[in-house]
C-alpha cells in the first residue's frame, strides 16, 4: 500500500484497535471527543487510519483536565 492509499477502519475495527466499545466511540463523537470520523453514506461511518495515528500522538502524554 502507498502512502497515499486511504486506510480506513470500521467502527467495531477501531474498537478494538482503541480497546474501547463501540458505545464509547458513538459517545465520543456524538460530543465531539473522539478521533476524526468519516460518514460513508446514511448510515456508515468509517476512521481514517492516518488521521486516527495523528489524533493518538497529539494526546500523547496529556493529562485530563490540563
Amino acid at each position: 500500500m502507498s502512502e497515499y492509499e486511504l486506510r480506513i477502519l470500521s467502527e467495531g475495527e477501531l474498537a478494538r484497535y482503541l480497546r474501547v466499545s463501540r458505545a464509547c466511540l458513538r459517545r465520543w463523537r456524538a460530543v465531539g471527543q473522539g478521533p476524526p470520523w468519516l460518514r460513508v453514506g446514511k448510515r456508515l461511518v468509517r476512521y481514517d487510519m492516518a488521521a486516527l495515528r495523528r489524533w493518538i500522538e497529539e494526546r500523547a502524554g496529556v493529562r485530563d483536565g490540563q
